[in-house]
């Protein structure tokens, strides 16, 4: 249902008390996309207009291919916000306007001038779980499920809120126990004077379009095998701390993280070893870092990346030694376990088969931000000082140094 533009009127029955009581209906007239409706007392006159006229209820009814009225006319018409039972709309005979809100796929609610909740549709009550006597007659304003609509309390999360398709969410309700987020339209209605008789509210449960957006936005930014965010994130993630960082004078470090002796591993014991190596890595990484300030991602294959914001490279190397704790702490316990559920009965020494020098390990290179520095850059450098350690034998920490 759209909003009427400027010059453009819908029409709310013409009753003096706006009360309950259903009154029988009649349009008598359409000029300019307006529609005119009064009560009237059951008998078959109706208005008449000079320069569009209908005539009376047989006659229109004999000569529905005749009506003056155009098609957009016909639907300025049906989507006239009334209420009132029994109505029949101009054009279309024998439904009734509760009827076609009552079906439709979106929660509606109308007020009378005074406020007063004065219709809600069967969508509104059946899926908000709302009582229809807790509404009727009261001021929409004392309604629970309406609070945040009248008001400026309404917070909603970021998330949402930065969600590319720009939801407008107007009004968090619980329901079943969880949240649900929802759009609505206000929709003042006129009479042929123009004055204000209500508002039509309409309301639209996103709840799924949201969690479904969410959940594609999760899976386009995460690495589904360690759960942690992909390369595609690291980078814009790497350019927004850069940008913050030279707009505050902070500390930024960069940390690669390589898995010593992976190939070996994997190729000798097959992908599923790799696997739980690579989601033991991702568990160490997200268990040694600080939590919704540092950024940790999977690069690629056996490689990860760390960023450390507010820290210099020296105090990343603390980082970087609890990481190394935790993963040589945890790996080798569970490798083994793994291990010996995958392998043949008769191999139960398979850390001898590696031999003592292809120990699993982590090697870390550490890149540190100055001002004037590009992200490639500070990746190439984070990557150089990575493969620096690798080649002292693995296990090792090591910090970028131009001179070396």
């Amino acid at each position: 249902m759209q909003a009427a533009g400027d010059g453009e009127f819908i029409n709310l029955i013409d009753s003096a008390d706006c009360s309950l009581e259903p009154h029988n209906l009649e349009a008598h007239s359409v000029r300019n996309n307006i529609l005119t409706v009064d009560a009237y007392d059951g008998s078959s006159d109706i208005h008449s207009d000079d320069n569009n006229k209908i005539g009376d209820k047989n006659n229109g009814a004999n000569n529905k291919n005749d009506s003056a009225i155009s098609g957009s006319n016909r639907i300025q018409s049906i989507n006239s916000p009334a209420f009132i039972k029994d109505n029949i709309i101009n054009g279309v005979d024998d439904i009734a306007i509760s009827d076609i809100l009552n079906s439709m796929e979106e929660a509606v609610v109308i007020t009378n001038k005074e406020n007063k909740v004065i219709f809600c549709n069967s969508y509104f009550m059946i899926n908000f779980n709302i009582n229809l006597n807790g509404c009727l007659n009261k001021n929409i304003k004392e309604i629970q499920y309406f609070k945040y609509l009248f008001s400026d309390d309404l917070t909603v999360p970021t998330e949402i809120k930065d969600l590319a398709s720009g939801y407008k969410v107007t009004n968090i309700y619980e329901i079943d126990e969880q949240n649900h987020y929802f759009e609505n339209d206000r929709i003042p209605i006129y009479d042929s004077s123009g004055e204000i008789k209500g508002i039509v509210y309409l309301f639209r449960d996103i709840t799924k379009e949201i969690r479904f957006e969410q959940k594609l936005n999760i899976l386009a930014k995460t690495d589904s095998l360690s759960g942690l965010y992909n390369s595609r994130y690291f980078y814009d993630e790497l350019e927004k701390e850069m940008a913050r960082c030279a707009r505050y004078d902070y500390d930024l470090a960069l940390m690669f993280i390589d898995i010593d002796n992976f190939k070996i591993f994997n190729d000798t014991y097959g992908h599923k070893i790799g696997d739980e190596i690579i989601r033991f890595t991702a568990y160490a990484l997200n268990n040694s870092i600080r939590k919704k300030i540092d950024t940790v991602c999977r690069y690629g294959g056996d490689e990860f990346v760390a960023i450390l914001p507010n820290t210099n490279a020296m105090r990343s190397t603390i980082v970087a030694n609890r990481i190394m704790n935790f993963f040589n702490n945890g790996l080798n316990e569970k490798l083994q376990t793994v291990l010996k559920e995958d392998v043949c009965a008769d191999n139960n020494t398979v850390a001898d088969n590696i031999g003592a020098d292809k120990k699993i390990n982590l090697s870390i290179g550490i890149s540190e931000y100055k001002n004037g520095k590009k992200s490639e850059e500070l990746i190439n450098e984070a990557d150089s000082a990575m493969y620096r350690a690798k080649k002292q034998s693995g296990c090792k920490v090591c910090i970028f140094n131009n001179n070396l």
